[in-house]
């Protein structure tokens, strides 16, 4: 389910992850904060693009991108579900988390459609080289 959403977000939300990017290259809207209900799903795809514009490795990408786990409390953020069935319990705890797979998902929707994670924010999401350069020298020292 979640990789579903995850493959849906990079391709019916190009024109919010492009506002995303035109904030970016905005030196005036600094600093910035990027986040959703839970930090993985939209932030982390957003995130990871950004990461990716900046020419970051894709496993250092995903490492960061699993960072969630470490710092968001999936059995606090989950303690409503105690009480209900095993299935419930464990439906909850895999939303919450950020799995590989799901990251994955957006990233093999990318690629099937645009072959590389350049091309699909050149083409989908319209950034210029000059734009990605300019979010280079602003993120980047």
């Amino acid at each position: 389910m979640v990789e579903r959403i995850n493959r849906d977000i990079v391709l019916k939300y190009q024109k919010e992850i492009k506002e995303v990017f035109t904030l970016l290259l905005d030196e005036k809207n600094y600093p910035v904060v990027i986040q959703c209900t839970t930090g993985k799903d939209r932030t982390g795809i957003i995130s990871a693009l950004i990461l990716a514009s900046l020419g970051v490795n894709e496993d250092v990408i995903m490492e960061d991108y699993c960072l969630t786990n470490d710092y968001f409390n999936i059995p606090r953020a989950s303690k409503y579900a105690y009480g209900l069935p095993t299935s419930a319990q464990v439906a909850i705890t895999t939303i919450y988390s950020a799995r590989k797979s799901y990251l994955n998902a957006a990233k093999d929707e990318i690629e099937k459609r645009y072959d590389d994670t350049r091309t699909y924010l050149r083409k989908a999401i319209g950034l210029s080289d000059d734009e990605i350069k300019h979010l280079r020298n602003i993120l980047l020292e």
